[in-house]
């Protein structure tokens, strides 16, 4: 979904920057959840179609400090009620330890938005946002490398890579 160089949406007029971070939020989830941006605002009230949507409005909201009425606009296959529906059952989905689509999403989100300001860098100390053979959610972890969108950590004599996009920085 490309924005033109018409800044307004709704009622309000967003900067050349808000609506880039407006196109990356979308190709992002758009790329995660497998779908294309023209699926993202169909009125289908299917399971592969919702979730990415309200996914989108909160993220909208988060990022680029959208209101429920130009979210509604924007995205145009729904009111402002369902706007503010959505934020609220994905805000309140944020507490549960299951939601890790949330957790990758809004990690994405973030890590493609700072990348320009080279958050991460070798020694810098990371979370993961989930648990596996090596790391623990429950432990911070010194970076060794980054290669790309790869991280490596260092445990003793080993190393473990795994996605940036996967750790909370």
């Amino acid at each position: 979904m490309v924005l033109e160089k018409e800044n307004k949406i709704g009622n309000n007029y967003y900067s050349d920057n808000e609506l880039i971070v407006i196109n990356i939020i979308v190709d992002t989830v758009c790329d995660y959840f497998n779908i294309n941006d023209t699926q993202i605002i169909t009125k289908s009230r299917k399971d592969k179609y919702v979730y990415p949507r309200y996914f989108l409005y909160y993220l909208l909201n988060k990022h680029v400090g959208m209101c429920h009425e130009d979210i509604a606009s924007f995205v145009g296959c729904c009111k402002r009620a369902n706007v503010c529906i959505a934020i609220g059952v994905i805000s309140s989905s944020m507490n549960k330890d299951d939601n890790v689509n949330l957790l990758v999403l809004d990690n994405r989100v973030s890590f493609t938005l700072n990348r320009s300001k080279s958050l991460v860098k070798k020694d810098s100390i990371v979370r993961p946002i989930f648990s596996d053979d090596f790391f623990c959610v429950d432990k911070n972890y010194r970076v060794h490398s980054i290669d790309g969108n790869m991280l490596t950590c260092l445990s003793g004599d080993k190393t473990y890579s795994r996605q940036i996009t996967d750790f909370l920085i």
